[in-house]
């Protein structure tokens, strides 16, 4: 054999070789993405925006729609009673989504005005600085509609201002607690036995 044609057989080989290798994982990727867009075609289309660079494409000081599977929890407790803070309950809130009579992005300030989360981008993950109640009344209603994704407006804040990044991360300076608390990576919830969430 010339060494051309050596060359070319040793490429032909190590082609097959990857082919081999990749096309069972690529099969197993395909039929995974099938399987997700089947039995929860709302996380489905939730890890499509982030695939599709959804993260990248927050512009901080802008009300955007993110997909409410796409946010996480700063802390890991909102306080025992299951109350915000003005004494209405969070199951209440949920049955009022439910059943229609509030959306997702209908939530206001006692003074009437629109009162959207304020999310802080912050190691890969999107976290609430705000709004820990409402995301877990969001979340239980995402829960039980499995075929839309579920998108909320949110303010989309810096991490480099250091108004929210104190606000998140605390700072020992002037005495602020973090917001921050959370042990499961902002995945889950639980009702009391830690930091009141700010609602």
């Amino acid at each position: 054999l010339t060494a051309a044609q050596s060359q070319k057989n040793d490429i032909a080989s190590k082609y097959k070789e990857l082919k081999d290798n990749y096309d069972p994982l690529i099969g197993s990727l395909r039929a995974r993405d099938k399987i997700l867009s089947s039995i929860y075609p709302a996380l489905h289309d939730a890890v499509r925006w982030v695939e599709q660079g959804g993260l990248d494409k927050l512009m901080p000081g802008k009300l955007q729609k993110i997909p409410v599977l796409a946010l996480r929890w700063a802390h890991d407790h909102i306080a025992s009673n299951a109350c915000f803070y003005d004494g209405r309950s969070v199951f209440y809130a949920l049955n009022q989504v439910i059943r229609d009579r509030r959306l997702a992005d209908h939530w206001s300030k006692e003074n009437g005005r629109p009162d959207p989360p304020d999310v802080i981008l912050f190691e890969g993950c999107l976290h609430v600085a705000t709004a820990n109640r409402r995301l877990t009344v969001l979340s239980m209603f995402q829960a039980l509609n499995r075929s839309q994704m579920m998108n909320v407006s949110c303010n989309i804040r810096s991490i480099d201002e250091p108004r929210w990044r104190d606000k998140l991360l605390g700072n020992s300076t002037n005495g602020r607690q973090p917001a921050l608390t959370t042990k499961s990576k902002g995945l889950d919830m639980t009702f009391g036995g830690g930091r009141n969430a700010v609602a």
